[in-house]
């Protein structure tokens, strides 16, 4: 009577599932059918408040073109050297800017070198063409030198007036002479500053060059830090750039230094399971396709404290990014990067969890080689959220429009190479995950997103051949490098070995998943997810027929529902987010090895709703917690409830 009210209920809550997600995608294909990074900051060498060094009229006078000359010269042949120094320009660049005259001397650009500098400027991207056409527009540098010429042409014309010279003068003559003389002086200092950059109207000693150069340096340097802080946020993050920023380092990074980003994570992590006195007190532990003379515990609570350290370099390229990321874990548990402590204080392992390179010939096209992140839309339904992928994956992503974009993900991903184990046996025995995706995402912050997807998922040789050779170990291979628990399995080789088993089911799973993101109050978003997977692969003749059940199970069917209101993003300080989900994963439904394991604490052959939340404490720091009851759904009764607190950082 129990197991029939049982079924009842799971039909319910299955047509109030097929209900909801029916609804989800409604809704989408309502939706769906109505329907550059910022380059960096030019530097900016702005004009310097010049010391001045008075000196008087009459000077200036006999000095005239050579001085003010040498002054304007100066000051663009320093600048050539300082641009040279600072390795903003070559040494073959800067040479072509400066001049050498008859004496052996450098001089400093000519008009059409000082707008050749200007043009070489503007091409490194050092100043803005807004900037190159204001300083092409600023007073002629040979202006001081037609002031001071002009000058002395007017004192050759009076000497030539009066060639006896002011000898002949009477005193009073030569007062007046000398009061028009100072009064012409006059006249022309102020139409020199009038007329004249301020540069150009001094005459400038060692010291005070030092101290010109000095703030030209400081200015410099200041704006070209500016400009290398703005790469480096993008590339270290803003708290360490800002760190970055505060500290006298050299000006600029090296072109490949700006090509890297570096990220890192941390969790640590209380559990709790208590599971009921009455649950079925007899599995025995597995592990690499045989199971051990262990008795699993089902029965007594256990708590335990984990960890979790992650941390990767990641190289951009215009046509490639490159990637590591290293982990804690070990080698034998594809799905989890924790590490448990109460190992006496012993030391623990560090794999690499990811490490890939990423194509991109085309904006809309990447490609994928190595161990790559999951590249599928999915939920953690048919993929465990900790799970990398080895192998090829190409991934097509085409906008038709500003909101909607199609995409497809292809893939072909190695699970296990096997070696021959007898001379008679040719065939291939490697196994492999064949899979492929299409789907469609519509994209608005401030209004309703939504993404729907479909794939399929095929594995090749990953069901157990029972051994009928009379060798031993002959069909070792089929066994399953790792799994959780649920899916049916039976012995492969009886004669030899009964404690080495197969799986009895081939997985061909079809799923469809649907997502709708409400962001009418952004920053606060309502998201609905549902997902629905079938294994098409099993046979149950064939299932019957490998494990001697005359009348197995058909649990091949699986979905996910959820809820969650809140921010989308909880690494600030007051964020938050809750969340509801139900979950229903039939024995055979998908394979166990890489499912969720924090759902039922194993695979499949289970069902159970989940409700949590997360809030953000500090700048990426955040509180998260779960509680997810959970039961089978075939077989003895094994019934838990699991608590989990994590306290998260992100460097």
């Amino acid at each position: 009577m129990k197991q029939t009210d049982a079924k009842e209920v799971d039909e319910s809550v299955a047509k109030a599932a097929g209900w909801a997600i029916s609804c989800i995608l409604s809704i989408l294909l309502l939706i769906i059918s109505g329907c550059a990074t910022a380059p960096p900051r030019p530097i900016v060498i702005r004009n310097q408040n010049l010391p001045v060094a008075k000196e008087s009229p009459s000077k200036i006078q006999k000095n005239g073109q050579q001085e003010v000359g040498q002054a304007s010269e100066a000051g663009d042949l320093t600048l050539v050297e300082l641009l040279k120094k600072k390795n903003l320009i070559s040494a073959e660049e800067a040479r072509r800017l400066i001049r050498r005259d008859k004496s052996g001397g450098t001089k400093g650009p000519d008009a059409d070198d000082h707008a050749a500098l200007i043009d070489l400027l503007m091409k490194k991207n050092i100043i803005s063409p807004e900037e190159a056409a204001r300083l092409a527009k600023q007073p002629d540098v040979s202006a001081p030198q037609k002031v001071a010429a002009a000058a002395l042409e007017q004192k050759n014309e009076q000497k030539s007036k009066n060639p006896a010279g002011i000898d002949e003068e009477s005193e009073d003559d030569s007062d007046e002479r000398v009061e028009k003389e100072d009064d012409s002086a006059e006249q022309l200092e102020n139409a020199e500053q009038k007329d004249v950059p301020p540069e150009a109207t001094t005459r400038i000693d060692d010291a005070q060059v030092d101290e010109i150069m000095d703030g030209v340096k400081e200015e410099l340097k200041s704006d070209i830090h500016e400009q290398v802080y703005n790469q480096v946020k993008e590339m270290l993050g803003k708290e360490l750039a800002g760190e970055l920023k505060k500290t006298d380092i050299v000006p600029y990074l090296p072109d490949w230094m700006r090509r890297l980003r570096v990220f890192a994570d941390a969790r640590l992590r209380y559990q709790y399971i208590f599971y009921d006195e009455e649950n079925f007190n007899e599995e025995n532990v597995r592990s690499n396709g045989r199971f051990l003379n262990e008795i699993l515990n089902t029965w007594a609570d256990e708590q335990s404290f984990k960890y979790r350290i992650r941390f990767g370099l990641e190289s951009r390229n215009r046509y490639f990014d490159a990637a590591i990321r290293l982990s804690t874990g070990n080698t034998t548990n594809p799905i989890s990067t924790n590490a448990t402590f109460g190992d006496y204080f012993n030391k623990d392992t560090v794999v690499v969890d990811q490490a890939y390179i990423k194509l991109k010939p085309w904006d809309f096209l990447s490609i994928y080689g190595g161990r790559m992140p999951n590249p599928w839309f999915s939920t953690d339904l048919v993929w465990d959220s900790d799970l990398n992928f080895e192998g090829l994956a190409l991934a097509v992503n085409k906008p038709v429009t500003e909101k909607i974009t199609p995409f497809m993900t292809i893939g072909a991903f190695p699970l296990q190479q096997s070696n021959v184990t007898r001379l008679d046996d040719t065939s291939q025995h490697d196994k492999w995950l064949y899979a492929g995706q299409i789907g469609l995402k519509r994209k608005d912050a401030k209004g309703i997103s939504a993404q729907i997807g479909l794939a399929y998922y095929y594995f090749s040789n990953i069901t157990g051949e029972l051994n009928e050779t009379g060798i031993d170990g002959a069909t070792d291979w089929s066994m399953p490098r790792y799994t959780q628990y649920g899916n049916t399995w039976f012995p492969i080789d009886p004669l030899y070995d009964p404690a080495k088993f197969g799986l009895a089911s081939e997985f061909r799973e079809a799923d469809v998943i649907a997502m709708l993101d409400i962001g009418f109050f952004d920053p606060v978003h309502i998201i609905l997810t549902g997902d629905y997977v079938r294994n098409f692969g099993f046979n149950k003749s064939d299932v019957a027929v490998r494990t001697g059940d005359a009348d197995p199970g058909e649990w091949i069917d699986g979905y996910k529902i959820g809820l969650s209101v809140g921010h989308t993003d909880i690494r600030e300080r007051g964020k938050w987010r809750a969340f509801f989900n139900y979950k229903y994963v039939g024995k055979d439904a998908v394979v166990d090895a890489f499912t969720d394991s924090d759902f039922h604490i194993w695979g499949t052959d289970a069902k159970g709703w989940t409700i949590g939340g997360e809030f953000g404490l500090f700048k990426n720091v955040w509180l998260s917690s779960r509680w997810t009851a959970a039961k089978n759904i075939s077989g003895p009764q094994l019934l838990m409830d699991t608590f989990q607190a994590d306290l998260n950082v992100e460097f």
